[in-house]
C-alpha cells in the first residue's frame, strides 16, 4: 500500500467517529417513526375481540389496546437520544395496558410493534451502517 492509500485510509478512520454517531440518529428516528406507526395502527385498526361496552369494542389479553380516548395513541413516541432512542407511551396507565395488572392481563402495544419489526429494524440499523464505508 503507499502513502496515497495510506493517507485516504486514515482519513476515513478519523471522520469515522462523527459519521458513526450520524448515522445511529438517522437509524434510531427511522426506526421510532417506524415503531410509533405501527403501535398506532395496532391500536386503531387491529383486531379486537374482547368485551364490548356499549358502543365500544375492547381489545381481549394479547392484542393492541382499543382506544376509546385516544390519549394511549396520541402519547405513542419516541424519542433520539444521545446514545440511542426511546420508545414508550406517555399514559399513566401505559404501563398497565404493556404488561397487565392482577385483575388484566397485558395489551402489548410497544412489544408487538417492536416484534413485528424487529427484521426491518436490524435492517434500517444495517444499512445506516455500511454506509459509513
Amino acid at each position: 500500500m503507499g502513502f496515497q492509500a495510506k493517507d485516504d485510509a486514515l482519513r476515513k478512520l478519523n471522520g469515522l467517529g462523527g459519521r458513526f454517531q450520524g448515522s445511529l440518529n438517522q437509524a434510531a428516528e427511522a426506526a421510532g417513526q417506524l415503531l410509533v406507526e405501527t403501535s398506532r395502527k395496532g391500536q386503531a385498526h387491529g383486531p379486537k375481540t374482547g368485551f364490548r361496552y356499549g358502543g365500544h369494542q375492547a381489545s381481549a389479553p394479547g392484542e393492541y389496546s382499543a382506544p376509546r380516548t385516544h390519549a394511549l395513541y396520541n402519547s405513542t413516541a419516541y424519542e433520539v437520544t444521545g446514545s440511542g432512542f426511546v420508545f414508550g407511551v406517555g399514559t399513566e396507565y401505559g404501563g398497565y395496558q404493556e404488561f397487565g395488572t392482577t385483575n388484566m392481563k397485558p395489551r402489548p402495544n410497544l412489544q408487538q410493534s417492536y416484534e413485528t419489526n424487529e427484521a426491518q429494524l436490524r435492517d434500517v440499523f444495517g444499512a445506516q451502517l455500511l454506509l459509513l464505508f
